[in-house]
């Protein structure tokens, strides 16, 4: 679900500015990267009422992650609009 929302976000922001789109694609994607680095991915908050799921706020958008210790592995969920409905937000485990 992840790069689906990722490309979706993409082609949104395209539609007026195909530059800033492409900047702002690979912005959301080298943040999501950085949480190969553990106090990035420590400082991330917890998601209410979402056990187990953290978020990392890159401007207006949430990069939804879960932390796998024991593989030593984080897994990015979802790039998720702040504005959006969170009861409507559905996760992959």
């Amino acid at each position: 679900m992840a790069v689906s929302d990722l490309e979706q976000i993409v082609r949104y922001i395209a539609r007026d500015d195909p530059a800033a789109a492409e900047r702002f694609g690979c912005r959301l994607t080298q943040r999501a990267w950085s949480l190969a680095q553990p106090q990035v991915h420590n400082s991330g908050g917890a998601l209410r009422k979402r056990p187990g799921v953290r978020k990392l706020i890159e401007g207006n958008y949430l990069i939804l992650y879960r932390v796998f210790t024991d593989q030593n592995k984080v897994r990015v969920l979802r790039f998720w609009h702040g504005a959006r409905d969170p009861k409507s937000l559905r996760l992959d485990q």
